[in-house]
């Protein structure tokens, strides 16, 4: 009799949610964000954020940037003294454009296809935008400044795209695929340098504003950079949006 008490009890409890389901947060079924059914796919090797919670700095100069994965791979100076390192303020971490770079020199799987995920700015001159300078770094696979400002461009081996990137001082998002000559490219929301052919070269280290971590270069990028995502696969079409959605959201990109 107690049992048929309680359920009747039970029962009447819920009588009053039928069809609301979903507005209560403890029922509601959809809480997690679309975009972590593509990150959590097993595919993601690394995503930076530029958070404190992932940044281990000092007065503001960063020595370490976690991998928001929690399994490794963070990305670190090598060098000693806040002269070489970038600067962590705000939710970015900024390259001076003369010889602070933070780096990775193995990675946990470099072969083709890759997604690419960048949402950074490209600052303003004397230390700003510059012919060559090296955005993103792979080893041999790059992300860098070309042409005229602000332009930028992808080379994986072969010939590749160069695009308007992010207007100088505008925070923007990168999209770009390594995978041979099904290559991409894009801007925020703009028009996609689609089926290009960058060539086949793997991703054998990630470096984010230089190409080198011993000495300072000429390739040295003045950027601020608020968050990586690389991916080992060809992100669908429909991966793609939801990334850029989540990307927009946080960001008020566009």
């Amino acid at each position: 009799m107690k049992r048929i008490i309680t359920f009747i009890l039970f029962a009447l409890l819920l009588l009053p949610l039928e069809g609301q389901i979903g507005r209560y947060p403890f029922y509601k079924v959809t809480s997690q964000e679309p975009y972590m059914a593509v990150l959590n796919d097993g595919n993601t090797m690394w995503w930076f954020k530029a958070e404190s919670e992932y940044i281990t700095a000092s007065n503001d100069s960063v020595s370490v940037w976690e991998n928001a994965l929690g399994d490794g791979g963070d990305l670190w100076t090598g060098r000693e003294g806040p002269e070489v390192r970038p600067v962590f303020k705000g939710d970015s971490v900024t390259f001076d454009g003369t010889n602070s770079v933070l780096y990775r020199a193995s990675t946990p799987d470099g072969t083709q296809p890759f997604t690419i995920y960048l949402v950074f700015t490209q600052l303003s001159a004397p230390l700003g935008w510059e012919d060559e300078n090296m955005i993103l770094f792979f080893g041999s696979p790059y992300l860098k400044q070309n042409g005229s400002s602000p332009q930028i461009t992808v080379w994986g081996g072969s010939s590749g795209s160069t695009i308007d990137g992010p207007d100088i001082g505008q925070r923007g998002l990168v999209t770009l695929i390594l995978d041979g000559d099904d290559g991409y490219l894009q801007v925020n929301d703009n028009t996609a340098a689609a089926d290009a052919t960058y060539g086949s070269n793997n991703i054998t280290s990630l470096y984010v504003g230089c190409n080198t971590h011993t000495t300072p270069s000429a390739a040295a990028s003045n950027i601020s950079v608020c968050e990586i995502i690389i991916r080992n696969i060809h992100d669908s079409p429909e991966d793609i949006e939801l990334m850029k959605d989540y990307f927009n959201d946080k960001y008020n990109l566009w």
